[in-house]
């Protein structure tokens, strides 16, 4: 037979441990089923150093989204100026209804992503059908635009090209997720102030 006391120490044993494995499953699906109904986006929500954005504070921020400066298959990028007077890169996805995929994997990828020959995400704007990003801008634009430019030479090439290697070399062997961006061209490569 178990003694009284023998039997308050397992029931005490017994329940530290009850405790613990009901807190680690109570944890683990309520964040399940937090990120299955928002559609992921709460995760942006705890992490400060992306700014969620409205929809209205973008569409003043662009002058209602007049100023395109780049275009691809996924989103229109147009100029911005936030409240805080930085200018920015604002993306707005083509079609936001088939598109929401493509912006979870863009904003999840390129928001882990930090090496200093990667464009910086500054934050997002996820409401309803809008699903808009938004980067740091580049002054000078795309290599592309600046390739028959007599402001690049040799030297402003040579930085360009080592600039875009360290960057591939940082996503492809370097960061945590190896990342294979597929698409590299003179459109996709954008180039700061100092080249």
């Amino acid at each position: 037979m178990v003694k009284v006391e023998e039997m308050e120490v397992i029931l005490n044993e017994g329940g530290i441990k009850f405790f613990i494995i009901f807190i680690v499953w109570y944890f683990l699906t309520t964040t399940h089923q937090d990120s299955r109904g928002t559609g992921g986006y709460h995760l942006a929500a705890f992490c400060t150093s992306f700014r969620r954005f409205s929809y209205a504070e973008l569409d003043k921020a662009t002058n209602g989204f007049k100023k395109e400066i780049g275009r691809g298959a996924g989103g229109i990028v147009y100029k911005g100026k936030l409240s805080d007077d930085r200018i920015a890169a604002v993306k707005r996805l083509v079609d936001a209804n088939h598109g929401e995929a493509e912006f979870l994997a863009e904003f999840n990828t390129i928001g882990k992503l930090n090496h200093m020959n990667l464009i910086d995400l500054w934050g997002y704007c996820a409401e309803g059908k809008h699903k808009i990003l938004v980067y740091e801008y580049m002054e000078h634009g795309s290599l592309a635009e600046n390739l028959s430019s007599k402001t690049l030479d040799w030297k402003k090439r040579f930085q360009i090209a080592v600039g875009t290697a360290r960057g591939l070399v940082y996503t492809h062997e370097e960061c945590l997720e190896w990342i294979l961006h597929c698409d590299i061209k003179p459109q996709n490569i954008v180039i700061d102030s100092n080249y």
